[in-house]
């Protein structure tokens, strides 16, 4: 890059250029930063930002924001993936490299999740705001339903953002298959007033991603539930990671309540490729019928010989 990396500003291009250089440009080589376009570099942001994150917890950063060796511990893969994109920020728009820029919006086809910003992803002590709650290699059976609850606590903020990401790592499903979830985990909250927003921007459950965001503006005070939820799971359970966070609080105050409780029963889909079994209660009818059939020849037979 042709900088200094112990100098402050070196590998940056002069104020009086409005606009940095493409990595293919021509000219202006000379520069240290310049921008890139593209799943080649974003693929690279993205791995180092998540070795940052795995640091962040093997260097025992959490819970306190500062480094503790005691406090050291392995995070799982769905784990750092929940906590990148908890902290993910939404864009305005995006431009073209020929200068065209339009609006998009969350969990559109150009910015997904939105822009990976680590500093709103984990609290870190005199570097952010952050407030989280974290919760790793969680089990939960089929047709069970974890709660969490928090409430937004004092700040300096007027308006919070509160946000939420759930994440697991399914089963690998067939190749060729037109719907590859195999284990159904949603998330809810749900408000004090009984309102309840659902993930990735939609008005119902996904049944289709492994990965479920919520964001919401709250006030001080609010209280929240969160509704973790599996049905029909593939498997006899499925493990789940939650990253749970709070950009202005003093605290995120758990309220004390991660109840484990039984949602609805699972709708059994019997595959047109095997045969489906008897149940008990139909063997009981047919043999009842076919005692009947007996029953009604024999006395047949008796009338016929009387005769």
């Amino acid at each position: 890059a042709k900088g200094d990396q112990n100098e402050t500003g070196e590998c940056d291009p002069p104020s009086s250029l409005t606009q940095l250089p493409h990595v293919y440009s021509s000219t202006d080589q000379h520069y240290g930063i310049r921008y890139m376009a593209g799943t080649s570099v974003s693929a690279a942001v993205i791995s180092g930002s998540l070795a940052l994150l795995r640091q962040y917890f093997v260097d025992g950063w959490w819970p306190s924001g500062s480094a503790a060796v005691s406090d050291s511990f392995d995070p799982s893969s769905a784990l750092l993936k929940a906590i990148l994109i908890n902290g993910a920020q939404s864009l305005d728009g995006i431009q073209l490299i020929n200068g065209t820029t339009y609006a998009v919006a969350d969990y559109d086809t150009n910015i997904g999740f939105g822009r990976v910003n680590l500093n709103k992803s984990l609290p870190i002590k005199g570097g952010n705001e952050l407030k989280a709650a974290l919760f790793d290699r969680k089990v939960i059976n089929d047709s069970e339903e974890h709660h969490y609850d928090y409430m937004i606590s004092s700040g300096d903020c007027h308006l919070y953002e509160f946000s939420a990401t759930l994440v697991w790592v399914d089963p690998p499903a067939s190749s060729g298959c037109l719907k590859c979830l195999l284990n159904d985990l949603d998330l809810t909250i749900t408000s004090e007033s009984g309102e309840t927003y659902f993930a990735n921007g939609m008005n119902s459950r996904d049944g289709t991603n492994n990965v479920e965001r919520i964001r919401i503006s709250a006030f001080k005070g609010e209280k929240f539930t969160l509704g973790v939820s599996a049905s029909n799971l593939s498997t006899q359970n499925q493990t789940y990671a939650l990253a749970i966070t709070d950009d202005c609080s003093e605290t995120l105050t758990s309220l004390a309540r991660t109840s484990m409780v039984p949602s609805m029963a699972p709708s059994i889909i019997v595959s047109s490729n095997h045969p489906t079994t008897t149940t008990t209660t139909e063997k009981i009818k047919n043999q009842t019928r076919r005692k009947r059939k007996k029953r009604k020849k024999k006395i047949k037979q008796k009338i016929r010989r009387r005769k």
